[in-house]
């Protein structure tokens, strides 16, 4: 049956049997796709979609004045009495009568409309790329473009900085935030500080820390609410004093770090060399004892407690306090990278304090064959020195023969080496493959190699190449992570394509087939949705071809550089090899020069015990050095065997062979 307006009407008794209409779902378009975070989103608000001002609210007398009656009109109108606010009937002439007393309303002004600018399109693009968390690939060109904006610099570099950061390019990353930090942005030089560690490559100590000491200078530049972001910048300033020798800067910043903060113990250490070269000797000491106590409690830091311990030695010796640095030596643990050095160092003290025979036997240990691969000329000078100091002038004198055997033939290969265009990378290069420690490496020993690069500031200085060559590879794998990125965009641009045409092909094959009409709404929803996502994918298409030309700029000037900065890098590598090898020589031919010298006394000072001898005096109890000592099995001329759990304990049984039972004065 139908109705008198001609629709149709349904009885159904069973409610439940009603069928369901299927008018589809949305489908639905995550918030993030569109949605801009921070300043981007305040900027796109401001110069997209800034709200208009409303027009003032009634003020309560304005709202009083909507009840006044006005005078009684000259001529009514009868109409149809109503009822009104429950207070009785209302006629059309009391409605009239009825007068509203409002303000003007307000004109509403448009601003005028301003499109974004190519810089402010760039940004906002950037951010939205960089907002997805793995784009930063494709968005470093479009920030590489907004860095060389002068309004932009920050801004441009704390995201270029950012996006390094992510992709592994540490050089980059710390190049980057040094420009932020200099450009004395408050708002950014903040925030990248909280993201730089305190550990800064080797080659950033310097220009990092000099910047940041200017911003520091700067008092309204940084503000660190954050106590460990706080630690980090007076560490990174109290590392650039240390570095540069600034001792004055190192103090004053080290002192800053509180001992809550991860690099307090290392602020410290340079706290008290700070002390030290500005004379306050007593207290770095001190300082350096304490911190040795602290350093017992906690066994993950035993390696830089060791170097505490050896520069700590090194500071009584250089005090003339011989027996506490000789104690101190003494408390280096045996597998500290320095121990070896300590043992060679801590002879000289035991010489200055008169511990002859401890000397002699810890210079054993370092010439034992578990340190063949070593070079060690100065070990034979501290064990000749404590012969002659016991009067053993045949021992001394076996041991300047055989540092002559030794290094006086390097000496010339080192002469030789340095004369015929040396290639210094190439036999560090050949030394790092090389497993044999007796074999050479472009005519110079192997041990001679080693000492070369056996430095803090080489070591630093290769990590630093390697990481570079490492970071060549990321940059040229850039292009790729681009086209990537496109390429999905634009398969995405044809697949919502082909998904709108089919939608179109349904929709509009309901002609032929009505039974397929409650599909219509559905289909049209989703092709409305469709074509929303599709503009969408356009506009990452053309974000990417962007950010792929962009790109190449950025790619030619981080390229440029990273060459420029390996270049650099190898000819301080080169620089400080070649110092170190030139060094090497000159204290080599120094001793081999002494060994005159010292020859000479052994000749004397034999001739003086042999006349001593003649005359009557007699002879001490002299220990040859071939015996074998009783408690260990040891042949001094390593003929016999060491024991490895004894090597930097030894102490010689020689007497003192002196005929006045003094030391010889040297």
């Amino acid at each position: 049956p139908r109705t008198s307006t001609g629709v149709a009407v349904y009885k159904i008794s069973n409610v439940d049997a009603v069928p369901l209409i299927n008018i589809g779902k949305e489908t639905r378009i995550p918030s993030k796709h569109y949605a801009v975070q921070g300043k981007a989103g305040e900027l796109l608000g401001q110069l997209v979609t800034a709200p208009l001002q409303s027009p003032d609210v009634l003020t309560p007398a304005q709202m009083l004045a909507l009840s006044k009656i006005g005078p009684r009109p000259s001529k009514v109108v009868n109409l149809k009495f109503v009822k009104f606010a429950g207070k009785g009937l209302v006629d059309r002439v009391g409605l009239d009568r009825i007068l509203l007393k409002l303000t003007p309303e307000i004109k509403v002004n448009l601003a005028k409309y301003t499109a974004l600018t190519p810089d402010e399109y760039r940004y906002l693009s950037g951010r939205l790329l960089y907002e997805q968390g793995d784009k930063c690939a494709v968005a470093v060109g479009l920030f590489h473009d907004l860095a060389k904006v002068p309004k932009y610099e920050a801004e441009g570099n704390y995201y270029l900085a950012m996006c390094s950061k992510k992709l592994g390019l540490v050089t980059d990353f710390i190049e980057r935030a040094r420009r932020v930090v200099a450009s004395h942005d408050t708002h950014y030089t903040n925030k990248i500080l909280g993201e730089v560690s305190p550990d800064l490559p080797y080659e950033f100590i310097e220009p990092f820390g000099e910047a940041v000491l200017k911003a520091a200078a700067t008092k309204k530049v940084l503000k660190h609410e954050n106590a460990t972001v706080a630690g980090n910048v007076n560490f990174i300033v109290a590392n650039y004093g240390a570095q540069t020798a600034n001792w004055k800067i190192a103090q004053s910043y080290a002192a800053q770090i509180p001992e809550t903060h991860a690099k307090w113990p290392h602020a410290q250490f340079m706290l008290a060399l700070a002390e030290y070269q500005t004379g306050s000797k007593k207290k770095a000491l001190g300082m350096q004892e304490e911190l040795i106590k602290k350093l017992d409690l906690d066994k993950t830091k035993a390696e830089f407690q060791g170097l505490v311990i050896l520069n700590l030695a090194r500071m009584y010796f250089q005090e003339e306090k011989f027996k506490e640095s000789r104690e101190w030596f003494q408390r280096i643990y045996k597998d500290h990278p320095l121990w070896l050095q300590g043992l060679q160092e801590m002879g000289w003290s035991q010489l200055q304090s008169g511990d002859f025979e401890g000397a002699i036997g810890n210079m054993y240990s370092v010439q034992s064959p578990y340190f063949s691969a070593v070079y060690k000329p100065e070990s034979y000078v501290i064990r000749t020195i404590g012969y002659l100091n016991l009067c053993q002038y045949g021992d001394a004198y076996r041991t300047l023969s055989a540092l002559e055997k030794t290094y006086r033939p390097w000496q010339k290969k080192m002469d030789f080496y340095q004369k015929v265009n040396p290639d210094y990378l190439t036999t560090v290069r050949k030394f790092l493959v090389l497993k044999s420690a007796s074999a050479e490496i472009d005519g110079l020993p192997s041990q001679v190699v080693r000492e070369m690069v056996r430095h803090r500031d080489y070591t630093a200085l290769q990590k630093s190449l390697n990481r570079q060559h490492e970071e060549q590879v990321a940059y040229a794998g850039l292009d790729k992570e681009v086209d990537k990125a496109l390429a999905r965009s634009r398969w995405m641009v044809n697949n919502s394509r082909k998904r709108a045409d089919q939608l179109r092909q349904n929709i509009a094959s309901i002609k032929k087939n009505p039974q397929i009409e409650h599909n219509r709404l559905q289909w049209k929803q989703e092709l409305d949705n469709e074509l929303v996502l599709l503009n969408s994918h356009f506009f990452s298409v053309d974000l990417f071809e962007e950010a792929k030309a962009s790109l190449q700029s950025y790619k030619f000037e981080v390229i440029a550089g990273a060459e420029k900065r390996l270049t650099k890098m190898r000819t301080r590598i080169v620089t400080l090899l070649a110092t170190r090898l030139e060094r090497m020589r000159g204290d080599l031919k120094v001793m081999l020069d002494n060994n005159e010298l010292l020859r000479y006394e052994a000749f004397s000072g034999s001739g003086e015990n042999i006349r001593y001898q003649v005359a009557g005096g007699e002879k001490g109890n002299r220990v040859p050095a071939e015996i074998i000592p009783q408690s260990k099995s040891l042949h001094w001329d390593f003929a016999g065997e060491y024991w490895e759990d004894e090597i930097g304990n030894y102490r010689s049984s020689l007497k003192n062979n002196c005929a006045d039972t003094k030391t010889a004065g040297l």
